[in-house]
């Protein structure tokens, strides 16, 4: 009896440490909460045979050489929008898991290498740059190439990471063709030359790899040449129709994105998004919070509506009632109306954020007690499994006591949270003007 009652505390502590994850949640200043994954961060593309997805090798021209460029293309017959991607400097980060986030959430996505870079012929040059991603547009917009691709050449978004963002700035500044335009951690590669020279060449030689016929010299040099009319709060009016998602990181760069948006909105522009995150210059630890975010901003220009993630929309989060707050905590945990009887109270249904390691513990406990798995919790099902004959099931009633007392808790902090909007996630996302 002991040993009975051993393990229906271990099973009770287990069902209330699951409701605590939930409270947890909900309360975490951090974007899971503030938005939803998006499906296509762990929803594979649907199959179609006639028309599969695929990934195409491009040859750029650009000023009489070829750049070495990637489509990742979606299933589907129709054309589809495009997102073209950026890299930094030197572009070891190709944010290619943004690439295959987005494939998966029916765009087109196209990286390419610069002049210089990574393969692509030729001397790298800082001007260079800006060409070879106006001759990139320029190719996937050619008639015969959209149709071969499948691009929608009315839906093309240009983003950049780092050095990319600067890339970016200039770019969307005169073509105003684009759907949309995304800066992540973005670099004022032309505000970057008034650094003194000798701290630019220690700069350039920790930045030149898979970059040809360069030096650190050579590298800093041009920066330094480079015109202060490049500087971002200079290209400020030729962006104020474009919509424009800027997203910002604690690595020091953020002024220089404010100084953007501050002369965007100065010149009329209100189509400016901007976000800050709590990581570092590569989102190392914000991978699937940067996918989420970027995936829903671009739905919104499909839907002409405004996106709901990351710090915007922290005010519409704390807002919510109780009853919100529960259906959107529904959203990503399965309450454990039905199982074995044995298991934890709560599984995760989609993205198991920052609590991966808790659930696998909990189906590796239940392994070793030698008993059949639950049906996916992704399925949605929740089928009892066959149980052993002994005197071991638990105390039902106490069980539906603990779980009712899992459900208050949530409620109560929905209700919290809808009468305390100002304290909501302020910890960790901080509004930008």
């Amino acid at each position: 009896m002991t040993k009975y009652r051993s393990e229906l505390a271990l099973f009770g502590s287990r069902l209330m440490r699951s409701y605590i994850l939930v409270v947890l949640a909900a309360l975490s200043a951090a974007p899971s909460f503030a938005q939803s994954v998006p499906p296509a961060i762990f929803t594979d593309l649907p199959t179609d045979t006639e028309h599969p997805a695929g990934m195409t090798v491009l040859h750029i021209p650009s000023h009489g050489l070829q750049i070495n460029g990637i489509v990742y293309q979606p299933s589907g017959a129709a054309r589809h929008p495009t997102l073209v991607i950026c890299h930094g400097l030197p572009g070891n980060e190709k944010n290619l898991d943004l690439a295959q986030a987005v494939r998966r959430a029916g765009w087109n996505v196209v990286t390419f290498n610069y002049r210089g870079s990574w393969g692509s012929p030729g001397a790298f040059h800082f001007s260079q740059n800006l060409e070879d991603a106006d001759a990139v547009l320029a190719d996937l917009r050619d008639p015969a190439n959209a149709e071969r691709l499948g691009i929608d050449t009315h839906r093309i978004v240009i983003a950049g990471h780092s050095m990319g963002g600067s890339i970016v700035v200039h770019t969307a500044e005169h073509d105003h063709d684009l759907a949309g335009a995304i800066l992540i951690s973005a670099a004022d590669m032309a505000k970057e030359g008034d650094t003194p020279r000798e701290r630019l060449v220690t700069a350039m030689a920790d930045n030149m790899e898979a970059l040809a016929g360069v030096t650190p010299e050579s590298m800093a040099d041009e920066l330094r040449t480079m015109s202060k009319s490049l500087r971002f709060e200079n290209e400020a009016a030729g962006l104020t129709q474009t919509p424009l998602l800027v997203l910002t990181s604690d690595d020091g760069l953020t002024p220089q994105a404010e100084a953007l948006v501050r002369a965007i909105q100065a010149q009329g522009g209100h189509e400016v998004k901007e976000m800050h995150f709590a990581t570092d210059h590569g989102w190392s630890d914000h991978r699937i919070a940067l996918e989420s975010t970027i995936i829903t901003w671009l739905a919104g220009l499909h839907q002409g509506s405004e996106p709901q993630a990351g710090n915007s929309s922290v005010s519409q989060w704390c807002g919510r009632n109780g009853s919100n707050l529960q259906a959107e905590t529904g959203a990503h945990f399965v309450p454990a109306d039905c199982g074995d009887g044995q298991s934890a109270g709560v599984e995760f249904a989609r993205d198991p954020f920052s609590f991966q390691g808790d659930a696998q513990q909990r189906r590796t406990d239940r392994a070793t007690d030698v008993r059949s798995p639950l049906t996916p919790i992704h399925a949605r099902i929740c089928e009892a499994a066959p149980q052993r004959p002994s005197g071991r099931n638990v105390n039902t009633k106490n069980c539906k006591r603990l779980r009712a007392s899992g459900c208050e808790v949530v409620s109560l902090v929905g209700a919290r949270a809808s009468r305390k909007p100002a304290a909501c996630l302020e910890t960790v996302m901080h509004r930008h003007a």
